[in-house]
């Protein structure tokens, strides 16, 4: 079973400075806020682990790489600060 498991499931990689985005969950932002934070993959610790940058400094936790979305490189360029 963990044979198939594995065929079926991908885990994707991101190298040090890929644009990814973050999403926030409902219960951590107001109506008004964006629910998803752009950030900057800085370095990879521990495997499928990352530890990124946004515009306001470094996150203080490591984020697995099932809760990143890769930005589109048009836009990542838009997005580095």
């Amino acid at each position: 079973m963990a044979t198939r498991y594995n065929k079926r499931f991908v885990i994707e990689t991101f190298e040090t400075n890929t644009v990814v985005s973050l999403q926030i969950p409902s219960e951590d932002r107001s109506t008004l806020d964006y629910p998803r934070l752009y950030a900057q993959v800085l370095v990879q610790p521990h495997h499928g682990r990352y530890r990124l940058q946004t515009e306001h400094g470094v996150l203080d936790r490591l984020y697995p790489s099932g809760d990143l979305n890769r930005v589109p490189a048009v836009i990542g360029m838009s997005l580095i600060y």
